[in-house]
């Protein structure tokens, strides 16, 4: 039996003239990548590159959904109803995978960030919001 790890890394957070982190640098070095989807961090154009340059070194995409808080770099919780906070991971989710397909890397994974999950639905009683939205998505 041959053990595999994924190497993971949350990428793809510059947005317009703002640039953050070292993608191109780290897609060489994982195996899967949680790419920002532009309500946290992100935009479309950098998730249409980072996703270009992971399917270039054969990294897995994964969607990272969160709250629209760019400025918060989406770690503040926000008072949103369930229902919208489902309407957001759907809306991110397909964006995404869009993005995905038309560079041939097929639907992604979803990955929420912590705070969306744990205030956003697990407060209100909705753990398994996001994950019931990313399924319905693919």
């Amino acid at each position: 039996m041959t053990l595999q790890i994924d190497i993971n890394c949350d990428m793809g957070e510059s947005f317009g003239l703002y640039t953050y982190g070292h993608d191109t640098n780290m897609l060489p070095l994982i195996s899967s990548a949680n790419v920002a989807c532009g309500f946290h961090a992100g935009d479309p154009t950098v998730m249409r590159n980072t996703v270009a340059g992971a399917k270039a070194n054969k990294v897995k995409v994964g969607a990272h959904v969160g709250f629209p808080d760019r400025m918060g770099f989406g770690r503040r919780n926000m008072q949103i109803p369930p229902l919208e906070l489902k309407d957001h991971t759907t809306y991110q989710m397909g964006g995404a995978g869009c993005l995905c397909e038309s560079k041939g890397t097929g639907t992604p994974a979803c990955k929420t960030t912590r705070i969306f999950v744990y205030d956003g639905f697990r407060r209100r009683g909705h753990g398994k919001g996001p994950d019931r939205c990313c399924r319905r998505v693919r």
